[in-house]
């Protein structure tokens, strides 16, 4: 076993000086609450690293990133316009991953929240590529320097029973400094993995190639929610528009201008409003490939909004945890009848301090209730921490402790209000549409029966549908009585699946009369079977899905 103090050893060492022109070297120090995550990688997708750089800028009051992707060369270049650094804060700050200066402050100097806590965004991007290259200025600094980090080391399998702090190694040169006004922090990932190129390139799992679109960010996103069916973001368009979208969900931006939720007259904006405003509150935009990026939501799709079938619920609750801490959140809940046409749109998002922690959370913090699980796809919403859950993210910043208190009771809060206030809503609003919808399509199609019996005996009849056994099968035409009967539980019927009966009622029916109309003549008989098919068929599409329902107006 080896010596604590071995773990330590790296903690005392000569700091960087401000020698101009002259390479000096040194080693990335990690303390070791983040050694496993990093040998393990710790984030799930290339977006949630690069969120991490994008966070850096946020945090450094930078009112502009520009992300620039060459799959071609292998690297990515992340510039921002904020407060810089010399050489003194990448020393002290940025070389002792976990130890940030950030820990203590909860705002920056413009009032932004603080995200970053451990400073660990420039480590995060080890995953994605072999060397990083970090060139700042900060303002009235006479200097600013560039910092080469390798990473090859440690992603070599012979060190991996190597500390990290022992192989991550860099290089740092100080230049004079011309414009001491001028601030900015310039990043480029060079030796991106090959997985990573090919998101970029666009390449599909298959190794299907997919023309990058030239589009404007908000062009692909209204293509995306103009769908009329089911899509998977990467299958459909490909993995580069699933990096950019992915990315644009989990970054500290505004908004579209017509989202999250699209102004419509029996949509109350005051839920939108407040979380419209905060997000666009702290004058930060960001650019990838000249594309600006916004949280790319624009529920509901016109469909849907045609058809009154969603609702928008407040979200928010303020409560004191079991260990005194207060937790405080808003947010909104969007839900509608039927499954949320796209994969990465559906399930909740944590935000703390305007930036997402994780990914979208298909299982809304683990809901404990299954009968609702069916409404899993139809729902989609954004939590706002706004107080609380911070000593509860775990380092890597995307998940949770999820036996912290304040988390604990956090998920419980957010649980109990899902069951009452949305799902239960979800519930009720789909109930009372199948109940209008099975009332229209029975009016719809008695009305058929009646119009074909009428239309083919020159009279007309009555249609019983009643739960008794007839002498012959389950449809009777009674000619001379002028009525038409149908046994629901007739043996023929009550063999089919529940769904498919009342078709095969109609289908009986137009057999019956076509038989009784022209018993001897198979043709005729044939013919008028077809006519009434044609007719009946006509009758089905037009019903489904379009009945209004009148929820819509109350919410």
């Amino acid at each position: 076993m080896s010596n604590p103090l071995d773990s330590q050893k790296f903690m005392i060492r000569k700091p960087l000086e401000e020698k101009l022109g002259e390479p000096q070297q040194g080693r990335m120090k990690v303390g070791s609450q983040i050694i496993r995550h990093l040998s393990k990688g710790i984030y799930s997708t290339p977006a949630m690293a690069i969120k991490e750089l994008v966070s850096n800028a946020f945090d450094a009051d930078a009112p502009e990133v520009r992300i620039e992707t060459n799959p071609v060369s292998g690297s990515i270049i992340i510039h921002d316009t904020g407060i810089g650094m010399d050489y003194k804060d990448f020393d002290e700050n940025f070389t002792y991953i976990s130890r940030s200066s950030k820990e203590d402050k909860k705002t920056t100097d413009s009032g932004r929240p603080l995200i970053g806590k451990l400073g660990i965004g420039f480590i995060a991007v080890s995953e994605l590529c072999d060397t990083m290259i970090i060139s700042s200025a900060k303002k009235k600094s006479t200097t600013k320097f560039t910092a080469i980090i390798d990473f090859t080391k440690f992603k070599d399998s012979k060190n991996k029973d190597v500390e990290f702090s022992d192989i991550s190694e860099f290089t740092l040169t100080n230049y004079q400094k011309e414009n001491l006004d001028e601030s900015y922090t310039h990043i480029e990932l060079l030796g991106l993995t090959e997985g990573f190129k090919n998101k970029l390139r666009g390449i599909s799992a298959k190794g299907i190639h997919e023309k990058i679109s030239k589009n404007s960010f908000n062009d692909v996103v209204k293509e995306i929610w103009k769908t009329q069916s089911h899509i998977n973001i990467a299958q459909k368009y490909g993995p580069y528009w699933e990096f950019v979208m992915h990315l644009a969900s989990i970054i500290p931006v505004k908004y579209l201008d017509d989202g999250p939720i699209r102004k419509i007259a029996n949509i109350d904006q005051s839920i939108i409003k407040p979380i419209k405003n905060m997000a666009g509150s702290f004058n930060f935009t960001v650019y990838l490939d000249d594309m600006e990026l916004r949280k790319p939501y624009l529920f509901p799709t016109q469909n849907k909004i045609d058809n009154g079938e969603f609702t928008v619920l407040p979200f928010n609750d303020t409560f004191t945890a079991s260990n005194g801490k207060k937790v405080s959140y808003i947010g909104y809940m969007y839900s509608q009848d039927g499954g949320i046409l796209v994969d990465d749109w559906r399930g909740l998002i944590i935000r703390i301090k305007n930036t997402s922690i994780g990914i979208i959370d298909h299982s809304f913090l683990g809901y404990p209730y299954e009968g609702d699980t069916l409404y899993y796809k139809w729902t989609f919403g954004e939590i706002y921490v706004m107080e609380g859950l911070d000593d509860a993210m775990n380092v890597d910043r995307a998940t949770f402790k999820t036996a912290d208190p304040e988390y604990y009771e956090f998920a419980k809060s957010v649980h109990r209000k899902l069951k009452k206030e949305v799902f239960n809503s979800v519930q009720q609003r789909w109930h009372k549409r199948n109940k209008l919808e099975k009332e229209h399509l029975e009016s719809v199609k008695m009305n058929w029966r009646k119009h074909s019996l009428s239309k083919t005996f020159s009279k007309p009849f009555d249609v019983l549908v009643e739960k008794r056994n007839f002498e012959i099968g389950p449809v009777k035409l009674d000619r001379k009585n002028q009525r038409l009967m149908i046994n629901t539980i007739n043996d023929v019927l009550t063999s089919f699946p529940a769904r498919e009966r009342t078709f095969l009622q109609d289908i009986l029916v137009a057999v019956t009369i076509a038989r009784e109309r022209y018993p001897t003549n198979p043709i005729k008989q044939e013919n008028l079977l077809y006519e009434l098919l044609k007719e009946l068929g006509e009758k089905y599409p037009k019903t489904k899905g379009r009945v209004k329902s009148k929820t819509s107006e109350s919410n």
